[in-house]
């Protein structure tokens, strides 16, 4: 045989190691210091599942190949993800091939990938446009990957798409945003910004709503207040507030849009002098915005017209174009101003095996 599968304590440099040789600098995406903590059952959310690497090596020990299952207590289904490959079949299969027997052992029904161990986390693989630069936070993977996958056994289960959105002009108008936005602002609705002081507070009271609504999504995990804080303390450090929209009735929060300048993957790893002038140019001098949360509460119909059309405001008074990003298929928050103003979309799935 060409290649051998390893697991267990030991293969940490060499699961770490792989991408650094699959992937050039400007494409690279991988957090490695969030991966060595998941590998020593260290991070934040380290204590939800039960975490198991591979790596497939070649005849000189070196790796071609890696994946992780994620198991969680009260799911049927198990996660594979942290997947990197070289473009062979074998090398693949000699992993999978163990990650399918452990699943069965763990009484799993289905593997769903790739999700690397937490929704929380990187998950999807994205499918098409390859020939563009990579926008921050993109989920961002080798083009030949759902092939791969889909050969040993995997089929699609759900797409999910960006929109890539013009700069808009103070003349682009969509009317049914408009006259949302006018009429959510008669019966009490207001929109605020956070700033870096308050950030914490409102982060909390992001979550209360987030929590409850992303709790329908494929791949949902339940994360505590505490868990969600350490996931996303550091955004106060990279946003740029004006593309940070909080929706209030009666006091309470209704409503949210979180945009982050787009950093390309400059944030991306071990952070030089050259990366942290990228980043900091960005955020106070953006042209470019990723949309990356979106969520209105059940009880607020027409509110996500009223977010839509104040997001559209900002971009026209910063002269900044945006990407849409990471929608599920279906989802009404794919429409938004999209017909006026979209160029182009970008596609990722997500995958599943029947065990």
């Amino acid at each position: 045989m060409k290649y051998k599968c390893l697991s267990g304590s030991g293969i940490t440099e060499l699961f770490l190691s792989l991408p650094r040789k699959l992937y050039s600098r400007s494409e690279i995406t991988q957090d490695e210091n969030t991966e060595r903590q998941i590998l020593s059952g260290t991070h934040i959310l380290s204590k939800s599942f039960s975490f198991y690497p591979f790596v497939a090596v070649d005849e000189n020990g070196g790796a071609v190949g890696r994946c992780a299952l994620t198991c969680y207590k009260n799911r049927e289904d198990a996660f594979l993800g942290f997947f990197e490959c070289i473009n062979d079949e074998e090398a693949c299969g000699i992993m999978f091939e163990e990650v399918f027997r452990l699943a069965a052992k763990h009484n799993k029904r289905k593997i769903v990938g790739p999700v690397d161990a937490s929704f929380w986390m990187k998950y999807r693989f994205k499918v098409d446009n390859f020939n563009r630069k990579i926008y921050a936070c993109e989920p961002y993977n080798k083009e030949y990957y759902a092939d791969l996958w889909e050969k040993l056994g995997f089929k699609i289960c759900e797409r999910y798409f960006s929109n890539q959105i013009r700069t808009p002009l103070k003349s682009d108008e969509n009317k049914k945003c408009r006259q949302r936005f006018e009429t959510m602002t008669k019966r009490g609705y207001t929109i605020m910004t956070p700033n870096r002081e308050n950030f914490t507070e409102k982060l909390y009271e992001v979550y209360s709503l987030l929590i409850r609504l992303y709790s329908r999504f494929p791949c949902f995990t339940e994360i505590d207040r505490e868990q969600f804080g350490a996931m996303f303390s550091n955004l106060k450090y990279a946003l740029n507030y004006d593309l940070v929209k909080l929706a209030y009735k009666d006091g309470e929060l209704a409503g949210f849009s979180i945009s982050i300048p787009d950093f390309g993957n400059a944030a991306c790893g071990k952070i030089t002098l050259i990366k942290l002038i990228k980043i900091l140019r960005n955020k106070y001098f953006p042209k470019h915005f990723i949309n990356l949360y979106m969520g209105v509460g059940t009880d607020h119909l027409g509110l996500g017209s009223m977010l839509a059309e104040s997001i559209k405001r900002s971009l026209v008074e910063k002269k900044c174009s945006s990407i849409s990003a990471l929608i599920h298929e279906g989802k009404v928050t794919g429409n938004y101003y999209n017909n006026e103003l979209s160029q182009f979309r970008y596609n990722y799935v997500l995958m599943e095996k029947n065990l």
